[in-house]
Formats: structure tokens, sequence, C-alpha cells
């Protein structure tokens, strides 16, 4: 077997700025190749290397010591290790003991690194076992592959060198100590540690594999990724659900007060403080949409990922003041059975790829809830249903005897109705929407202009999971839309720039957007969004 190809790195000696500082002739560094297994690598390095412990001090460890110790080897992950290595292979692991277990002679770890759900067995002689070992210490570990007495199918690592301990974990303050199960809501309370609990480290990486899932979808049907800005002039939804952005600092909105006066711009002496900065309003995104059709105008098919920002003093189980939304838009799209499609492949696409890719940390994050599985499966089986607005309506007066508001579209309860008892939780696309309840850039529908062309998929245990519309292409029945909204006219001026993209070379678009965290939500099964959201953000909640 050929050694690997290693780059080495041959460093120059550093030039001495201070005690703390030290910088490197960059215009001096070489990087070479050479056939080298780890023992016979000889890259110069500086003399001394300095690692800081969990103290918060630091000690110097000498080159020779580390090399004696196997600290420059690079790390292999648990998965690595156990799915690609064998009896006899020397490896360094590093992560967190998940498992400790004590004996007379030996000590047994189990060492997880977070990168997926796997556990490294080590064992440690009892006289070999660093004091302040224990469980949730980070820890280092160089030493031999070995099989498990107990089932030579697996591995075992056994350490030929002292185990490094970086950071120790006080059992007695640790709030996920022991093995008690906790509550969502006991756990929620600490969001900085939550990453380190076994569950939710499942949940992140399923968003982590759903995230790489939308893109490799996107790259696989030539949609170009763009990156739309958070800080935006307009309010897409039209809701008056924005955050507003000025500066904090006093000072600086002084100063550019000052600056229009030298400048002679009158028109912005009297601006407000809100409207200092940027001479006019401007807020946290609602949404990426606007922007996405003006890119669409020259590349045909974009989507963006990016975080969306709702001021609700909402604390339902389903939003967030601050989530993530996917959206997508097309050109020349003249049926809304044109999104359709696209939606429920994502979808379906998504499911698929964490059921069937990402399937041990799907079981860990649901608790293995067979009832879950079946509920996806089915979602992945058949093909989407679609109705009307008006058909939905009647099915859930006729069969439920549920009242339909025109005025307010459906209720959550009346969309998992339809879902779940009404179609055998098979998802639901709702279009052709009365055009008073939806936002102004709608197209109307050709056979009914009280109509919208406009969609909601509504999914099983969620409700609405997906929003869309075709946009009206008709430069003059949005400027007419825009001046119902808003008959001063203020609205018509600030889009000015939405307009022209249909007066200069428009075509007919179509796109939608996608709750991710809902999304996620519906995978894993988990009731609250604010427990799959790694950092959430709601009324009277910002934590870190």
């Amino acid at each position: 077997m050929m050694p690997l190809l290693r780059p080495i790195i041959f460093r120059p000696s550093p030039i001495i700025l201070s005690k703390s500082t030290r910088i490197f002739n960059c215009e001096s560094l070489s990087l070479k190749y050479c056939c080298c297994n780890f023992s016979s690598q000889k890259a110069e390095i500086p003399q001394t290397s300095r690692v800081p412990n969990n103290q918060g001090s630091s000690y110097d460890t000498t080159v020779a010591t580390l090399r004696k110790k196997n600290y420059m080897r690079p790390a292999k992950s648990v998965r690595e290790i156990l799915t690609k290595c064998q009896e006899g292979d020397k490896v360094r692991v590093q992560g967190w003991v998940k498992g400790l277990r004590k004996q007379k002679k030996f000590v047994f770890l189990d060492i997880c690194d977070g990168l997926s759900f796997h556990n490294l067995p080590v064992v440690v002689k009892a006289e070999d076992t660093p004091s302040e070992l224990n469980m949730h210490t980070s820890i280092d570990v160089y030493g031999i592959l070995a099989k498990s007495p107990n089932n030579p199918a697996l591995l075992e690592l056994h350490p030929t060198s002292e185990i490094k301990v970086f950071g120790g974990c006080d059992q007695l303050e640790y709030p996920f100590a022991g093995k008690s199960k906790y509550t969502q809501e006991h756990i929620r309370q600490f969001l900085n540690l939550r990453p380190k609990t076994k569950k939710f480290g499942s949940v992140l990486r399923i968003r982590n594999a759903t995230t790489q899932a939308i893109y490799d979808f996107f790259k696989k049907n030539d949609f170009v990724n763009i990156h739309t800005p958070i800080v935006t002039s307009n309010d897409c939804e039209g809701g008056g659900e924005t955050f507003t952005i000025r500066p904090h600092s006093e000072e600086l909105l002084k100063e550019m007060m000052s600056e229009n006066k030298l400048e002679g711009q009158i028109q912005n002496l009297n601006l407000p403080r809100d409207e200092i900065f940027f001479n006019k309003q401007v807020y946290l995104s609602v949404s990426g949409q606007f922007h996405l059709e003006s890119a669409v105008g020259g590349l045909g098919k974009v989507w963006t990922f990016s975080p969306a920002f709702r001021a609700e003093n909402n604390k339902s189980t389903r939003h967030l003041s601050e989530f993530y939304m996917l959206e997508a838009e097309i050109a020349f799209a003249y049926e809304i059975e044109d999104i359709l499609e696209i939606m429920e492949d994502l979808v379906k696409f998504c499911i698929t790829q964490v059921l069937f890719e990402n399937g041990h940390d799907w079981s860990i994050a649901t608790e293995n809830d067979t009832l879950l599985r079946g509920l996806l499966e089915n979602i992945l089986k058949h093909p989407f249903t679609v109705m009307t607005f008006e058909e939905a309506k009647h099915i859930l007066e006729s069969k439920a005897n549920s009242a339909v508001s025109t005025d307010k579209g459906l209720s959550r309860e009346q969309e998992l109705l339809l879902v779940e008892q009404l179609n055998n939780n098979v998802p639901v696309f709702v279009i052709n929407w009365p055009s008073h309840i939806k936002p102004f850039y709608m197209r109307q529908c050709v056979n009914d202009i009280s109509k919208v062309s406009a969609v909601d998929l509504l999914v099983p245990t969620i409700g609405e999971l997906c929003g869309g519309s075709l946009r009206e292409a008709n430069p003059l029945l949005l400027e007419r839309a825009l001046a119902r909204q808003d008959p001063s006219g203020a609205l018509t001026r600030s889009l000015a720039w939405y307009l022209e993209l249909r007066k200069y070379g428009g075509v007919p678009s179509g796109g939608f957007g996608l709750g991710f965290d809902r999304l996620i939500q519906l995978m894993t099964g988990v009731k609250t969004i604010k427990d799959v959201s790694p950092f959430p953000r709601w009324a009277h909640h910002c934590a870190m």
C-alpha cells in the first residue's frame, strides 16, 4: 500500500515582536509534498508549542515531548476509525467522554467527537487513567486498535501514551450530568451546552444533512445560488412585522447629520433617527423574494437560503423571531404547476436523504419513532394532492363541519384536519386563493380575477410548510395593486425598481419559500420549533 501524501511545511524561525506576538516571514515559507509515514516526518517547527489547559493558563511543552506522546499526529474521526481502520492501526482521536465504567484493573471509556453519532471504546489500564478523567471531559488519545474480546467484529482503542485531558467537567454543577432523562424545557435553559446532549446533537447533524441535501438538489436542477441581503428597505410580506435597524452610536448619528449639513443635503437634515444612516428606513429582511425576482431576470433559475426575521409576539410551537428560509424563483413560469413540481420534489428529496442516508441520527433524534417513519414514508410514496381554496373550503365544511372564513383563510387546525383526517396524511397543495388575503405581487387567475395563482403546501403535524405564487408580470396591473394597498403612492415610489423589472425584458416568474426549521420539525417529530433551532430567538428571549 502506497504511503499517504502529506504536506510538510518548512517554516523559518519566527521574528519575536513581543512576549505574546510572533510573525513569520511568509515569502520564505515553502510547501513540499513527500511520501512519508507519520513517524518519519521531520518538518521544522518552532521549538516550543504552547497549549492551553483547562484552568485557563498555559504550559510549555517541547516538540520532542509532543512527538513522543504523538500529539503532532493528525486525529481521525471516530466514524473513519470504525469504518475504515483495522486491527493494529495506530490512531489518534479527540473527543468527549460519553461513557465511563471503572473496574479494578481497567477503565472503559466511550469517546464521541460529535462529527457522528458513533462512540469509540477506549480501554485504559487503571493505573494509567488521569485523575481528572470523568464523564464529559474532553480528551486526546493516541493508541493502537484491537478487536474487542467480547465482540471481535468491534474495534477498541488501547492507549500507548499518556491520555491528555484538556477540559474537566464538574459533575456536581454540570446540568446534564448522570443518566437522567431531561425534559426539552430543562435542556432549553442551557442553550450554550445543549449541543453536547445526544438527542440535540443528532438534530443538529440532521439540520446539516438537510442543508447539504438542499444544495445538492438545486445544483442538480441547475439553479444559481444568490446571497440575498439581510438589511433591506422593503417589507416583502407587507404585514409590518419587521425589525427596524439603526446604529447604536449617538455620536455616529450626529456626525452623519453634520455631514448632510456640510454637503448641503437639505432634504436629509431633519431625518428621523431611524433613517439617518441609509437616508431611509431599513429593516431586517422578512424575505429575499424581491431580490430573487431581480436576479431571476438575468439568471433564469435562482435560490437563496438565509435567515429571515419577523417581529411577532407569537409564542406558538411553529414561530420564531429569527428562522431560516429557503426561497426559489424561476423565470418563464406560466402555470402554478411549474412551481408545485419543484416544491414536491425538494421536500421528498430532503426526507429521503435524512431517512436513508442519516438513519442512525434520525433514530436517535426521534427515539426510533415507527409511527413517524410510517408517516414520512407515506409522504414519499404518494403524489401530493392539489385542490383549490374553494375545494378545500367545501371539503372542510361538508365533511368536517368546519366553517372557513374567506377573509382569514385556513386556520392551523383546519390545515391539519384537511391533511391528516381528510387526506390520509398525504400533503396538500391549496391553490387559487382569494386575492384580498394575499400580497399585491401575486398574479391574477386567468379565469377568475378575484383569485390569485398562489399556493400553500400543507403537511401532517405542521400545517403550512411552503408558500408561493406566480408573480404579476403586467406592470400596469402591478402598479394598480400597489395603489390599492397604499393610496398615498409612497409604496409605489419605494418599489419603483421592482416595477422596472417588468418593463425591461421582464418575464413571467414564480417562486416559493420553505420554512427550513419547520421542515426539520416534520422530519424529526420535534413538537416545538425552538428545539430544532441551534440558538432560537422569540419574544422576550434572546439568550447568548
